[in-house]
């Protein structure tokens, strides 16, 4: 029996290392449009703030971090962006955010559509409620783009449609607004 063990783990982990060797390649319309999300942006509409969006050192994956303020909520998130590994099209984004209200976390499971259009389905919890909806996020130039969350729903309650337009900025050493 304790052979059979070794065998099957032994295998499982040739399996995963001879995956992670011979992945393919991220497809060229997915890495576009993450290479149009690097940049230090603030934003403003329904919520303000800041975040630095920038590749990994293996190019990997996007790593995302800021602060914002929507009314009485003020917090910051961390999230990580990459494609999928099995479509042509597809990104994910996790992430988790700290606010004076609590924590939240949650995922993103998009299509890119083109390098400058992306819609996702978005699922998490915020502040221990169940949270679905929908997130665009649409390009209008190289140095803005808006955040569209729509048919949002937390804890059972519909919420109100959003919609933050960004706008890239000079680098800065903090996020302070």
């Amino acid at each position: 029996m304790v052979s059979v063990v070794a065998v099957g783990v032994v295998f499982a982990v040739g399996v995963s290392h001879g995956q992670e060797e011979g992945s393919a390649p991220m497809p060229e319309k997915v890495r576009e449009f993450l290479d149009n999300l690097v940049g230090t942006w603030t934003f403003d509409g329904s919520s303000k703030g800041k975040n630095e969006i920038r590749w990994d050192s293996g190019e990997g994956a996007l790593i995302d971090n800021g602060q914002f303020q929507e009314g009485d909520v003020s917090g910051s998130w961390s999230a990580i962006w990459y494609w999928d590994g099995l479509s042509d099209d597809g990104v994910i984004s996790c992430w988790s955010s700290a606010t004076n209200r609590g924590i939240s976390h949650g995922r993103l499971q998009g299509k890119v559509l083109s390098k400058t259009l992306m819609e996702c389905e978005r699922t998490g919890v915020r502040r221990g409620k169940t949270i679905t909806g929908n997130v665009q996020i649409e390009f209008q130039s190289p140095d803005q783009y808006t955040w569209r969350g729509t048919s949002l729903i937390v804890g059972g309650e519909k919420q109100p449609d959003v919609a933050d337009v960004y706008t890239k900025g000079p680098a800065r050493n903090n996020l302070d607004f």
